[in-house]
């Protein structure tokens, strides 16, 4: 039953060092849901800051905010071995990670090892691990090149899933692909290292797929994401998300990954059309993990 306001929150972190995760002035009362506590679970979340860093008061008063509804979503129950391998769920605890959130425990199960792609909507709220959530099960295997492609509307995005990526995935060669770098160098990486997952913008993927010697293959792909898909098929990243998703093999699934739910898909085009028959995983409070057929 231990209590806590968030200035002695705040203080207690800063006490453990963790001053450098929080990125704001203690001094301020951003709330239990503001920018200090959403950073901080971003990046437990993402493997980024380790639960053992923390004290166990801070890990107190994080399980009390859950218990209050001021988190996303409470402590999952759920265990890496519900969905994964013996070998990766020992992984996944060795990085700190004791149960998976329930995000990554609803597409887990719904994608786990073997079943074939498929589309997928994903609505899992911001510190949710959603990166991870969809990484597991689209990496599960790909240890051939050009097996996933992400698909992120923004340079930062693009290079921290990549950074998830070569963290949690040593073995699963990876590259990232973002615009303002040297397209020459990210062309050549692409045929040299021949990379099983590549992550990038829309318009420099689209670049390296369509122009010139189009070093990005999507003939082999078996996992699109489009993460942040309510921001990545809007103006102006949509016309090449399209473009993209129009280039897949018929075989290939696409997850659309978005933190509102609200994926605004449209109504026509290829987006569209493979939302029609998607599998629904909301790990939002509302949907409270639920996976539902497409129609």
């Amino acid at each position: 039953n231990y209590t806590a306001t968030y200035e002695e929150a705040v203080g207690v972190a800063f006490d453990a060092g963790l001053d450098l995760c929080f990125g704001c002035d203690p001094h301020l009362d951003h709330g239990p849901s503001g920018q200090a506590s959403t950073y901080l679970k971003n990046a437990l979340a993402e493997g980024l800051v380790k639960p053992a860093q923390l004290t166990d008061a801070v890990s107190r008063i994080m399980l009390t905010r859950f218990r209050l509804g001021e988190f996303d979503e409470p402590p999952s129950r759920a265990a890496w071995s519900d969905f994964l391998g013996a070998a990766a769920a020992r992984r996944l605890v060795a990085d700190g990670f004791e149960r998976p959130t329930a995000a990554q425990s609803a597409l887990g199960a719904a994608l786990a090892d073997g079943a074939a792609p498929r589309d997928v909507l994903l609505a899992a709220p911001t510190g949710s691990g959603k990166t991870l959530a969809y990484l597991l099960p689209t990496l599960a295997g790909a240890d051939g090149p050009g097996g996933v492609l992400v698909v992120a509307p923004g340079r930062e995005l693009a290079v921290q899933i990549d950074r998830v990526a070569r963290r949690h995935f040593p073995d699963v060669s990876s590259t990232a692909v973002v615009g303002g770098a040297n397209r020459k160098r990210q062309a050549e990486a692409l045929r040299k290292a021949k990379p099983a997952l590549v992550v990038g913008t829309p318009g420099r993927l689209a670049e390296l797929a369509f122009e010139g010697s189009r070093p990005l293959k999507l003939g082999k792909l078996r996992w699109c994401v489009v993460d942040e898909c309510d921001h990545a098929l809007r103006p102006p990243f949509g016309e090449d998300v399209e473009a993209l998703l129009g280039a897949l093999p018929r075989s290939c699934g696409v997850v659309f990954a978005s933190a509102t739910g609200a994926a605004l898909l449209g109504d026509e085009g290829e987006a569209a059309r493979r939302a029609q028959a998607a599998l629904c995983v909301d790990a939002t409070a509302a949907g409270r993990a639920g996976v539902a057929s497409g129609a």
